[in-house]
């Protein structure tokens, strides 16, 4: 019984030499890659389109080189390449603070940046572009909505600006030129941006509307009244009344608070605002002395 034990166990001892000296062989076999080979397999598979396997050959990269500029920048396109959008931005924003400038660094990071909602860092990203020798016309619509987008609207009034002069027959354009003046707090800049565009495209309902609506914001009731009386005359849907008649209700003429308390009165039981109607159904008729 003892033999056999001495046996047994002196098999166990060569079945576990036998593995080592095995895994000793196969792990010579199986060298570690360097930075550049694990970059170029990385390259090769995403030009396949397996960006799962090249995100894991350019991961191993960064490990070996956390700030390897190469690594950086194809390991956030690979994760842009996936949908994956956050990792993309986090990964590029490292690259350009690393290695600012670089072209295909911001060519991939402002779209990230838009996607992730980051809108500053992707003007800055096509700024960048513009720094390294891009033409700045062709990134005015993109900044201009990137702008936008966000509120920026300082930014987005000198764009869209700049797309008006290099564009001007994009209603669209004017519109948010002119909403941003407004965000920006600059009405005045809103209203003759508007102006350009009755010059350009004529009573066009989404220009009177705002017409009016800018006007009243000054408190030039006469003005608002004058746009919206035009609007009417081509488009009479509620909202517009009710625009009207606000701005007739605080013009100082009776007639005018009269028409505006009749509007009211006669649209209130139509709409959902029906507290906003009351407060000034109730505001006329103490102007007009009705009990």
């Amino acid at each position: 019984m003892r033999l056999d034990k001495k046996i047994k166990l002196s098999s166990a001892a060569v079945l576990a030499l036998l593995v080592i000296v095995l895994l000793s062989v196969f792990g010579c076999g199986q060298k570690e890659k360097t930075i550049d080979e694990l970059l170029a397999s990385g390259q090769k598979s995403y030009d396949s389109g397996d960006y799962f396997l090249a995100r894991s050959y350019f991961g191993r990269a960064l490990k070996k080189e956390p700030s390897n500029r190469y690594a950086l920048y194809h390991l956030g396109r690979t994760y842009f390449a996936e949908n994956m959008y956050d990792s993309s931005y986090a990964v590029l924003s490292r690259a350009e603070k690393l290695y600012p400038g670089s072209r295909e660094v911001n060519t991939v990071l402002h779209e990230a940046s838009a996607k992730t909602g980051h809108y500053q860092e992707a003007i800055n990203a096509l700024l960048a572009l513009t720094r390294a020798g891009d033409p700045v016309e062709q990134y005015y619509k993109q900044m201009a909505e990137y702008a936008f987008a966000d509120t920026i609207a300082h930014t987005a009034y000198y764009y869209y600006r700049k797309l008006i002069e290099t564009e001007p027959d994009s209603l669209n354009y004017y519109l948010r030129c002119a909403e941003s003046a407004v965000y920006k707090e600059d009405v005045l800049s809103g209203i003759e941006v508007l102006k350009l565009a009755l010059k350009r495209f004529g009573d066009r309902p989404q220009i009177l509307s705002s017409l009016g609506q800018y006007y009243s914001y000054i408190r030039a009731y006469a003005e608002s009244e004058r746009a919206l009386r035009t609007l009417l005359l081509k488009d009479s849907s509620m909202v517009y009344q009710l625009q009207l008649a606000t701005s007739l209700a605080f013009q100082d003429d009776l007639s005018k608070k009269r028409e505006a308390y009749d509007i009211f009165k006669g649209l209130r039981a139509k709409t959902t605002n029906q507290n906003k109607i009351d407060s000034l159904i109730s505001y006329l008729e103490r102007e007009l002395g009705i009990k």
